[in-house]
């Protein structure tokens, strides 16, 4: 009889956790209200009405580093065609909201297998695509990023981040050993010798929100970089010894005004 008890208890948890976990997923479904939204933005890209989509996004909006990002909807009108091309308003255009565009719990509503995000207000905040002249643009800014860096710094194969406190500025590159890590006394320039070079780094990520940390190891030292929260941790041995909160820093900066050629509009910074 208590077995039957325990059994009955265990099974009443269950119950109620799934009808917790019922009223939770209800919270990420498509609505009238969203579904309005997205449809709108539909319309839009059907029209290619460049200023009506830049008013459906959530902004900043982040793009492949180092091209900066969007920050307001002004500036999407003048970079549009950077970042929507003709194949990604197509798919747009062509979408419909009830069978293109899927909840995915938390993370928000995605279009076919992620191209673009919206929330749960329909407003787009992430897109994952790269258009052809985007991929240009992040190669033409790469290299012009190298030739700024200091000599023992410009061979790596992709760039990851700046930031910075007020004690220190660090730069972390993916090269052919693993991940760099440099440093440099703030104030200084990155055309300048960096006081400390760390080769071989780690990235390590966790959870269902992917928190990505950078790991390094020199001697008694390990140095991690947590980006979400843009902090920089330093161990000796197993102590904890410098626990620091930085900010990101962007090499690039768009240039609103009369459209330049050959990216003439993307400024370095920082360097």
């Amino acid at each position: 009889m208590r077995k039957m008890r325990i059994w009955i208890g265990i099974l009443a948890i269950a119950l109620a956790s799934i009808g917790l976990a019922g009223e939770e997923l209800a919270e990420y479904t498509i609505t009238k209200k969203n579904a309005k939204v997205l449809d709108q933005l539909i319309q839009a890209a059907r029209k290619d009405d460049a200023r009506t989509m830049a008013g459906l996004i959530r902004y900043p909006l982040h793009r492949s580093y180092p091209v900066p990002p969007v920050r307001n909807a002004n500036e999407m009108v003048q970079r549009f065609h950077h970042v929507f091309d003709r194949a990604l308003i197509s798919k747009i255009a062509s979408s419909s909201v009830y069978e293109n565009w899927h909840p995915v719990g938390w993370r928000g509503i995605m279009l076919n297998q992620g191209d673009v995000w919206a929330d749960y207000d329909g407003y787009v905040f992430v897109i994952n695509y790269v258009s052809e002249l985007e991929s240009r643009l992040q190669k033409h800014l790469i290299l012009l990023e190298k030739q700024k860096l200091h000599p023992s710094l410009r061979d790596y194969e992709e760039p990851v981040l700046i930031a910075r406190d007020n004690r220190r500025i660090i730069r972390i590159d993916l090269d052919k050993s693993g991940y760099r890590y440099a440093a440099w006394p703030a104030g200084s320039k990155q055309s300048q010798k960096p006081e400390l070079i760390i080769e071989g780094g780690s990235i390590d990520v966790q959870g269902t929100m992917r928190y990505h940390t950078y790991e390094f190891k020199s001697g008694s030292y390990s140095y991690a970089f947590e980006v979400d929260d843009a902090q920089l941790l330093v161990f000796q041995e197993d102590a904890e010894i410098l626990k620091s909160k930085m900010r990101m820093v962007q090499p690039f900066k768009y240039v609103s005004g009369k459209f330049k050629e050959k990216f003439g509009n993307y400024q370095l910074t920082n360097f």
